[in-house]
């Protein structure tokens, strides 16, 4: 049966700058046990989940590493060691708050502006009307690659931004929807100096 042992914050500091590794896992374990409760707590509080908690944690135990092997912080008791790690976790929290709702508004701006182009003269009603028409088909040439197979895809084939990142090797369909957003402008500019 593992017997858990307890560290003073000065053992936990002289520990991690010894670079031994037996003695830096079980530091390590120490700390999870120790701490990791005491910040999933916090981020519960503050409306965070399992997932948000151990991402956190995370983080938490490599930025403390990181300031204790640079000689950049030294606890002086188990309380400012708490302390120290609530505040670390405090502002990845507020950070990774900050990252969602910047995230959240991007996707309510495009979902809005899709919503507006619906109402108008679109490219998927431009392609539906002028298919077979010269002056469209130059202006998609005009328009160019990517940007002519991605809104083909999107409006032609009706293919989801997911589907569309896939096929072009874009891992992240967020990027796609930047890049489909600005091929949708490219396009509308050209569209208005064709009319």
């Amino acid at each position: 049966m593992n017997q858990r042992i307890n560290y003073t914050p000065s053992q936990v500091v002289s520990v991690l700058r010894s670079n031994v590794h037996t003695e830096i896992e079980s530091v390590t374990t120490f700390l999870y046990t120790s701490f990791k409760p005491v910040v999933a707590s916090y981020i519960f509080k503050q409306g965070g989940d399992y997932e948000d908690a151990k991402d956190i944690f995370q983080d938490v135990i490599l930025i403390f590493f990181r300031q204790v092997y640079t000689l950049k912080f030294e606890p002086k008791s188990f309380k400012e060691l708490e302390g120290y790690f609530i505040k670390i976790a405090h502002n990845k929290w507020l950070k990774k708050k900050q990252a969602d709702e910047r995230r959240e508004q991007r996707e309510n701006e495009y979902t809005n502006q899709h919503e507006t182009l619906k109402d108008t003269k679109t490219p998927q009603n431009q392609l539906e009307n002028d298919e077979n028409s010269n002056a469209f088909n130059e202006v998609l040439k005009k328009l160019g690659e990517p940007c002519r197979t991605i809104l083909l895809a999107y409006y032609g084939e009706e293919l989801s931004i997911k589907e569309i990142a896939a096929q072009l090797n874009i891992g992240n369909p967020d990027a796609m929807k930047v890049r489909k957003f600005r091929c949708l402008e490219k396009l509308k500019t050209l569209l208005s100096k064709n009319e």
